[in-house]
Protein backbone atom coordinates (compact mmCIF):
# COMPACT_ATOMS: atom_id res chain seq x y z
CA UNK A 1 0.00 0.00 0.00
CA UNK A 2 2.85 2.36 0.84
CA UNK A 3 4.47 1.88 -2.56
CA UNK A 4 1.18 2.68 -4.32
CA UNK A 5 0.78 5.83 -2.26
CA UNK A 6 4.41 6.87 -2.80
CA UNK A 7 4.26 6.43 -6.58
CA UNK A 8 0.86 8.12 -7.03
CA UNK A 9 2.11 11.69 -7.55
CA UNK A 10 4.53 10.50 -10.22
CA UNK A 11 1.73 8.60 -11.93
CA UNK A 12 -0.34 11.78 -12.02
CA UNK A 13 2.53 13.74 -13.56
CA UNK A 14 3.05 10.97 -16.12
CA UNK A 15 -0.67 11.05 -16.95
CA UNK A 16 -0.49 14.81 -17.44
CA UNK A 17 2.40 14.58 -19.89
CA UNK A 18 0.85 11.67 -21.80
CA UNK A 19 -2.35 13.56 -22.64
CA UNK A 20 -3.14 13.84 -26.34
CA UNK A 21 -2.00 17.26 -27.57
CA UNK A 22 -5.40 18.11 -29.09
CA UNK A 23 -7.25 17.39 -25.82
CA UNK A 24 -4.61 18.56 -23.35
CA UNK A 25 -5.99 20.14 -20.18
CA UNK A 26 -4.36 22.96 -18.26
CA UNK A 27 -2.45 22.05 -15.10
CA UNK A 28 -5.17 23.53 -12.89
CA UNK A 29 -7.87 21.53 -14.71
CA UNK A 30 -5.94 18.26 -14.76
CA UNK A 31 -4.76 18.12 -11.15
CA UNK A 32 -7.78 17.89 -8.86
CA UNK A 33 -6.81 17.06 -5.24
CA UNK A 34 -10.10 15.34 -4.34
CA UNK A 35 -9.97 13.13 -7.45
CA UNK A 36 -6.30 12.36 -6.81
CA UNK A 37 -6.89 11.37 -3.18
CA UNK A 38 -9.93 9.24 -4.01
CA UNK A 39 -8.33 7.38 -6.92
CA UNK A 40 -5.04 6.90 -5.07
CA UNK A 41 -6.62 5.56 -1.91
CA UNK A 42 -9.01 3.24 -3.76
CA UNK A 43 -6.23 1.98 -6.07
CA UNK A 44 -3.84 1.39 -3.17
CA UNK A 45 -6.54 -0.43 -1.20
CA UNK A 46 -7.42 -2.68 -4.14
CA UNK A 47 -3.78 -3.52 -4.88
CA UNK A 48 -2.82 -4.17 -1.27
CA UNK A 49 -5.91 -6.33 -0.75
CA UNK A 50 -5.15 -8.36 -3.87
CA UNK A 51 -1.53 -8.89 -2.85
CA UNK A 52 -2.52 -9.78 0.71
CA UNK A 53 -5.15 -12.30 -0.40
CA UNK A 54 -2.67 -13.77 -2.87
CA UNK A 55 -0.05 -14.12 -0.14
CA UNK A 56 -2.52 -15.93 2.11
CA UNK A 57 -4.02 -18.21 -0.55
CA UNK A 58 -0.90 -19.08 -2.56
CA UNK A 59 0.46 -21.70 -0.12
CA UNK A 60 -2.96 -23.35 0.13
CA UNK A 61 -3.40 -23.39 -3.64
CA UNK A 62 0.12 -24.73 -4.13
CA UNK A 63 -0.60 -27.61 -1.73
CA UNK A 64 -3.79 -28.45 -3.61
CA UNK A 65 -2.11 -28.32 -7.01
CA UNK A 66 0.77 -30.47 -5.76
CA UNK A 67 -1.73 -33.04 -4.45
CA UNK A 68 -3.58 -32.98 -7.78
CA UNK A 69 -0.31 -33.40 -9.68
CA UNK A 70 0.72 -36.33 -7.49
CA UNK A 71 -2.70 -37.94 -7.95
CA UNK A 72 -2.61 -37.49 -11.72
CA UNK A 73 0.86 -39.03 -11.92
CA UNK A 74 -0.28 -42.02 -9.88
CA UNK A 75 -3.56 -42.41 -11.83
CA UNK A 76 -2.70 -41.61 -15.43
CA UNK A 77 -5.57 -43.56 -17.00
CA UNK A 78 -8.16 -41.91 -14.77
CA UNK A 79 -6.60 -38.53 -15.47
CA UNK A 80 -6.88 -39.05 -19.23
CA UNK A 81 -10.51 -40.17 -18.93
CA UNK A 82 -11.32 -37.18 -16.72
CA UNK A 83 -9.67 -34.76 -19.14
CA UNK A 84 -11.53 -36.35 -22.06
CA UNK A 85 -14.87 -35.99 -20.25
CA UNK A 86 -14.16 -32.34 -19.38
CA UNK A 87 -13.14 -31.69 -22.99
CA UNK A 88 -16.35 -33.24 -24.28
CA UNK A 89 -18.44 -31.17 -21.88
CA UNK A 90 -16.73 -27.97 -22.97
CA UNK A 91 -17.11 -28.82 -26.66
CA UNK A 92 -20.79 -29.59 -26.13
CA UNK A 93 -21.29 -26.27 -24.35
CA UNK A 94 -19.48 -24.37 -27.11
CA UNK A 95 -21.52 -26.12 -29.80
CA UNK A 96 -24.77 -25.29 -28.02
CA UNK A 97 -23.74 -21.63 -27.67
CA UNK A 98 -22.79 -21.51 -31.35
CA UNK A 99 -26.11 -23.03 -32.43
CA UNK A 100 -27.97 -20.57 -30.22
CA UNK A 101 -26.07 -17.64 -31.73
CA UNK A 102 -26.79 -18.89 -35.25
CA UNK A 103 -30.48 -19.30 -34.41
CA UNK A 104 -30.65 -15.75 -33.02
CA UNK A 105 -28.89 -14.40 -36.11
CA UNK A 106 -31.37 -16.24 -38.37
CA UNK A 107 -34.35 -14.65 -36.59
Amino acid sequence: MASCLASAPFNEVRGYYLQPKEKQLKVSEFFKPERFIRSTSVGALIMSTAIGVGAVLSPVAQERFNALRDWSRANQTETLVLLFVVHQMLQSSRAAALLEAVAKKAD
